[in-house]
């Protein structure tokens, strides 16, 4: 389990990280420039512990459309993610909380757009690959175009996901 001061040091860099480049503009409607206290930063904290952040929500706190990368936050409880790669992205994985094994590399079989994006391609099989364990702290970096899959077993796993978008 992260410690609180982990937590808030990671939370506090995020936000250091999103100001100093630019995301968030005052007249953004939920752009972190408008978390004025302590407070509000811990109720922050809080959905984002509880996986209460939707990407949809996340992606207007943490980025602006057009912007060269995307945040998001993603929690797997007792469940496992389907295999997938992204054509157009690279990923970052900062885990926040909870422990999962990491499928990374091989093939995608019989892989399909997810719901008929061309740059999202998932299957409900992958061969080969190589297998982790990764946890609280880990950051892992998963290029465009590599297939991986998030397997938590029978906990969770509550990771930050930075979207690289563009030209490699």
């Amino acid at each position: 389990m992260t410690s609180t001061r982990t937590w808030r040091l990671l939370l506090a860099g995020t936000v250091a990280f999103a100001g100093a480049v630019g995301v968030s503009h005052a007249t953004d409607e939920g752009s972190l420039v408008g978390v004025k206290s302590r407070g509000e930063l811990e109720q922050l904290d809080v959905l984002l512990r509880a996986g209460g952040v939707p990407p949809e929500v996340s992606r207007k706190l943490f980025g602006q459309e057009g912007a060269a990368y995307s945040i998001d936050t993603s929690y797997f409880a007792n469940r496992t993610q389907t295999p997938q790669l992204h054509v157009t992205y690279d990923e970052i994985f900062v885990v926040l909380s909870g422990a999962a094994t990491l499928r990374l590399g091989g093939e995608l079989i019989d892989g399909k757009p997810h719901q008929g994006d061309p740059n999202e391609i998932r299957s409900p099989n992958m061969k080969g690959g190589i297998t982790q364990t990764i946890a609280t702290g880990a950051v892992v970096s998963v290029p465009r175009g590599t297939v991986h899959q998030v397997i938590p077993g029978v906990g969770h796993i509550h990771y930050m996901v930075i979207k690289v978008l563009g030209k490699p």
